[in-house]
């Protein structure tokens, strides 16, 4: 198997085209992934956070392209605001966002997200991963989708010189990590017994 065969094999995982957590994940109602604990994320948050995450690296960065969020409406029809994708969002915007976003669009913009991703990967050139790449001049010409209490996650994004840490972790390792914190949120929702 080749690196581009085996990231797409994780991804589908990731994003719940075979049976994993993330297709679990996805058969959530509406009122559980709305679920929020002090100190936790809800699952339409995460899943939110994810697809947007993957949005921007995909097309705004990489390809240097309009975002699905916008180019195709994906904002309207969630019913959310903003061009961000959430780092440095407080509790009570987290709060306000999984109460306020419309779930049914929510679930099909993931998967669009997701069929987009796999379309670039599809006709990326792995040789060309480590290939110089300007993230701080990308970042420059999209300011609006890192907030200011983001500052963290761009010291990271400008300081990228390659490809490499959009697909990596943009796309890989960041929805990895919360689709299995939204496992665990999607447990503390509907309790040990009905964990399957």
């Amino acid at each position: 198997m080749d690196a581009k065969a085996l990231y797409l094999d994780f991804h589908r995982y990731t994003h719940g085209d075979v049976p994993s957590s993330a297709s679990m994940v996805m058969g959530a109602t509406p009122d559980q992934m709305r679920v929020t604990r002090p100190g936790h994320n809800s699952i339409a948050w995460l899943l939110w956070h994810i697809a947007r995450g993957e949005d921007w690296a995909i097309n705004a960065m990489l390809r240097g392209e309009p975002e699905l969020w916008t180019r195709d409406g994906w904002m309207k029809r969630c019913g959310v605001e903003g061009l961000d994708w959430g780092p440095g969002m407080s509790q009570a915007e987290v709060d306000d966002l999984s109460h306020r976003i419309d779930i049914d669009a929510l679930k099909e913009y993931y998967r669009v997200v997701a069929v987009n991703t796999r379309d670039f990967i599809e006709t990326f050139d792995f040789e060309r991963l480590d290939e110089p790449f300007d993230a701080k001049a990308r970042l420059a010409e999209i300011p609006h989708t890192i907030i200011p209490a983001g500052h963290l996650v761009r010291r990271i994004v400008d300081a990228q010189t390659t490809q490499r840490w959009f697909l990596s972790v943009m796309a890989q390792h960041d929805p990895q990590l919360h689709i299995g914190e939204a496992g665990h949120m999607y447990r503390v929702v509907v309790g040990d017994e009905n964990f399957p």
